[in-house]
């Protein structure tokens, strides 16, 4: 995969990376892997039931800004860094070894880059998301994704610095 830039955070007041900064809830599990661990296939009944079960554990609402990052109201990560990734959209980029961009509802006819954001909590757990669009970001978890809607912009700006696509 040829990336086409990669962006360290700076702390400067208009970074791109402010397009993301705000609050963010969860709305779904937009993908399973159908292959589990034990390396046979999930039911359709079976996906519906992980998928629950996903959703029953992951965060339910995050809050970027540029300098900590909120979980659920009760977990607050300080001294954080952004890293950013910006890549082609025809690269069909493998997030793990059965799921693509695609499977998550990320296509080029969005825009002509894919937008890949790590969250470097020091010594918490990372977050690993793609910007979807303006209002959607989908935080990509080993086999699994779960997508979360913007509830404000709190603490970001309303417009872009950069448009894609």
């Amino acid at each position: 995969m040829e990336e086409i830039s990669y962006l360290e955070d700076e702390k400067t007041e208009n970074a791109f990376y402010q397009m993301f900064y705000g609050e963010w809830e969860i709305t779904e599990c937009v993908y399973l892997d159908k292959i589990p661990v034990r390396g046979m296939e999930y039911t359709e009944e079976e996906m519906l039931e992980a998928s629950q079960e996903i959703l029953a554990v992951a965060w339910n609402k995050i809050q970027f800004t540029r300098d900590r990052v909120v979980i659920d109201d009760n977990q607050t990560w300080e001294m954080i860094r952004y890293n950013i990734i910006i890549f082609p959209a025809d690269n069909d980029y493998m997030l793990y070894f059965t799921m693509n961009m695609q499977d998550i509802g990320i296509t080029e006819e969005a825009g002509k880059y894919y937008v890949l954001v790590e969250v470097n909590g020091g010594e918490k757990e990372n977050i690993t998301f793609f910007v979807k669009d303006e209002d959607t970001i989908i935080v990509y978890k080993n086999s699994y994704c779960i997508e979360y809607r913007r509830i404000s912009f709190e603490g970001g700006s309303q417009e872009p610095a950069i448009i894609l696509g």
